[in-house]
Order: C-alpha cells, then sequence, then structure tokens
C-alpha cells in the first residue's frame, strides 16, 4: 500500500519547523545566552509547535501502517527513520559545540548514553536540549508496536471508541494525581512512561486519521475535547489556545479544504529535511549567532545567517544520511524477504 501523501501536512511541518526555530534563535537565546542588542522581533510562542509535530506523527502513523505490519517490522522502520540521522546529528553538534558553545559540550559518556536516544528516562541531560521530544516519539511508537501486537494488526485501526474514552480518562486522573505529587519519584517514574503531559497530543492526530477516514466517526470529536481538557491541565492557558488553534488548522484538512501559500515550495522543502533541522539548528544556531554579535552583528537581520547555515546543514544530513540509510535498509530488508520466499 502506497503512502497517501497530503500536501497540506508539509505546509504544517515546514511552518512548524521555522516557528521552532525562531523560538529558538530569539525567545530562548535571550533566556539562554542574551542577545548583546536589543532585538524587537520575538517568537515567544514558537515552542507550541511541538505539539504540531506530535499531532503528525500520530495522524502519519495510522496512515503508513500497514495491515500486514508486525510489532517487529513497524519498530524496525521507525528505528531506521530515527536513529542514523539522530546518531549523526550528535557528532555534528558535539563539534560544533566545541568551538562555539565550548560550555554545552557534554561528558564523554554522557554522549555515548544520547546515542540510546533513551536518556530522558534515566535523567541524564540531552547533547542538544532538543532532543527531549525524541523520547517521547520513540516511547509513542514503542506503543503502538505494543498495540499492535495485542490488537493482531488488522485490528489496531479499528480500536474501540470505548478504549480511546478509558484511555484519556485514565490519563486525565494521572494528570491531576501527578500534579499534587509533584516530588513525588514514584509518580515521577511513571510520567516517563505514562506521558501525560504529551500522549494526548498523538492521540489527536490519531482522532483526525479517523476523522480523515470516516466524517461520521463522531466518538473521534469527544476524544480530541478530552485531549484538550487534559492539554489545558498540563499547560498553561495561552500554550492550550496554540492547540486548539493547530487542531483546528488539521480540521480544516481532514474535512477536505485546501490550503496554499505562494511559499509552498520553499516550506514543502523545510518540510523534507525538517528532521535533520530539528536535530541540529539549536546549539550550532546558537553558536553562530554568539560568534555574530561578538563581532557587532546583532540585528534581528543577521539571524538569515544562522538559519541559512542551519538549512544546508539539514540538507546535507538529509542527502548524506538520511535518504541513503533508508535506502540501504529497505533495499537489505527486501533481500531478507525475497531470501526467505
Amino acid at each position: 500500500m502506497s503512502r497517501e501523501h497530503i500536501k497540506e501536512l508539509d505546509l504544517f511541518r515546514g511552518i512548524g519547523a521555522i516557528l521552532v526555530m525562531l523560538y529558538h534563535y530569539t525567545t530562548r537565546y535571550e533566556i539562554s545566552f542574551g542577545h548583546i542588542g536589543n532585538y524587537e522581533i520575538y517568537v515567544p510562542w514558537g515552542d507550541t509547535a511541538v505539539s504540531l509535530f506530535f499531532m503528525l506523527s500520530g495522524f502519519l502513523i495510522f496512515i503508513t501502517l500497514r495491515e500486514e505490519d508486525t510489532a517487529l517490522e513497524f519498530l524496525h522502520k521507525r528505528v531506521i527513520r530515527l536513529y542514523p540521522t539522530y546518531w549523526a546529528a550528535i557528532v555534528l553538534t558535539t563539534i560544533f559545540n566545541i568551538f562555539l558553545l565550548p560550555e554545552k559540550v557534554r561528558p564523554f559518556s554522557t554522549i555515548l548514553i544520547n546515542f540510546t536516544m533513551v536518556q530522558r528516562f534515566f535523567d541524564i541531560e540531552n547533547v542538544d536540549t532538543v532532543y527531549w521530544t525524541l523520547y517521547y516519539e520513540l516511547l509513542f511508537y514503542i506503543i503502538i508496536a505494543i498495540a499492535i501486537s495485542f490488537g493482531k494488526r488488522k485490528n489496531i485501526k479499528g480500536i474501540s471508541p470505548i478504549v480511546w474514552y478509558i484511555l484519556m480518562g485514565f490519563v486525565i486522573l494521572f494528570s491531576k494525581i501527578r500534579l499534587n505529587h509533584l516530588d513525588d519519584k514514584g509518580i515521577d517514574w511513571m510520567s516517563k512512561l505514562i506521558m501525560p503531559r504529551y500522549i494526548h497530543m498523538f492521540i489527536v492526530g490519531i482522532m483526525l486519521y479517523y476523522l480523515y477516514k470516516n466524517k461520521k466517526n463522531f466518538f473521534a470529536h469527544g476524544v480530541i475535547l478530552l485531549c484538550i481538557y487534559n492539554h489545558y491541565i498540563n499547560h498553561d492557558l495561552e500554550y492550550t489556545r496554540f492547540f486548539i488553534l493547530y487542531i483546528l488548522l488539521f480540521y480544516l484538512v481532514v474535512y477536505g479544504v485546501r490550503i496554499s501559500t505562494p511559499l509552498g515550495r520553499p516550506i514543502a522543502f523545510i518540510a523534507k529535511i525538517s528532521y535533520p533541522l530539528y536535530l541540529t539548528h539549536q546549539f550550532i544556531g546558537c553558536g553562530i549567532i554568539r560568534c555574530m554579535e561578538a563581532i557587532g552583528m546583532t540585528h534581528e537581520i543577521f539571524l538569515i545567517v544562522p538559519v541559512a547555515i542551519s538549512i544546508l546543514l539539514a540538507y546535507l544530513l538529509h542527502h548524506f544520511v538520511e535518504e541513503p540509510s533508508a535506502r540501504y535498509f529497505k533495499r537489505k530488508r527486501k533481500m531478507t524477504v525475497e531470501d526467505g520466499c
């Protein structure tokens, strides 16, 4: 089964990547390092685009999931998608940090543990702080793989509505318990597995997939409302407003509204390289900003420099690591299947 391609989702992914990058180069940089000049442009809400990425993951996983996929096959494809580019990004970021942000260079043991992508579970710092989202992506994939195992593959996309309501009811209950026991190590440990602050974002994407396939699947609206409530419990009101905005934009796509922009092609290009761009843009870009400001380049207009360099590095990783590794493992898997016939 070929993967359905929805151009509007490229638009969401591309714009989301740009928002996150601008957030890190303006608001986050000011918090972490401090701009020498007085920036008039800040994007303090740019980090909310992470919720859009999680929604896209939930939606696209169900779009690409094949009925014949086993849990191991599903995880194998996800690992191929995530790890090679991630490993290359760790090496590249560490090299740049040595020269541009030496205080951000992690101990060798920390760098090694980062290669597993599960450092968050052991409370070990990230080589680049943007890696925090990858743990939740990986955990979501593991949850889906478990569901595939218990759902016997063909039933995974047809999980009973009552299951989703029970699941979100449990998440909301746990969210409230967590907020009342923030210092409880047991609750903190469980939070790393249940993901009460983020699991609802993936579930919204899944519900939107259900609506995309069947507009009369009205139970999905109720689950989405529960997800919005859980978001409000775990995040502030401003973030919740953006979360709702992203959901509404997704609804337009689900119900067939075409969204376009004159910048469609460059944004689609950003979407194509969004994964390596996300992995490499922050510390490398911030290091470049520090160097520029040290020689008097303190105006916002000069942000075009780290943006351009980050896009170039992301393209190189996409072209020389992400795509070749995907082709290699796809070819290897095909050969394995043929040998088994």
